[in-house]
């Protein structure tokens, strides 16, 4: 898989999704979100009240997290 490729592999996903991905409740993810991961977050563009997660965030989500995403 080139770089290219890896990269367009990340979608957007709202939280509730993403929280779903982790098996966790929403009231987790947000604290992971707003406090825990939000240093690194906002650097990456992202805002306490967005609701949908942007390519870059979720990548960075995915791999700090160690979530598995299915390519099928």
């Amino acid at each position: 898989m080139d770089s290219n490729q890896q990269n367009n592999r990340f979608e957007c996903l709202t939280k509730s999704q993403l929280a779903g991905l982790c098996n966790v409740s929403m009231t987790t993810m947000r604290t992971w979100l707003n406090v825990r991961y939000y240093p690194e977050l906002k650097k990456l563009g992202y805002h306490r009240r967005q609701k949908i997660l942007l390519p870059p965030q979720v990548k960075f989500l995915v791999e700090t997290l160690a979530i598995v995403i299915d390519d099928e």
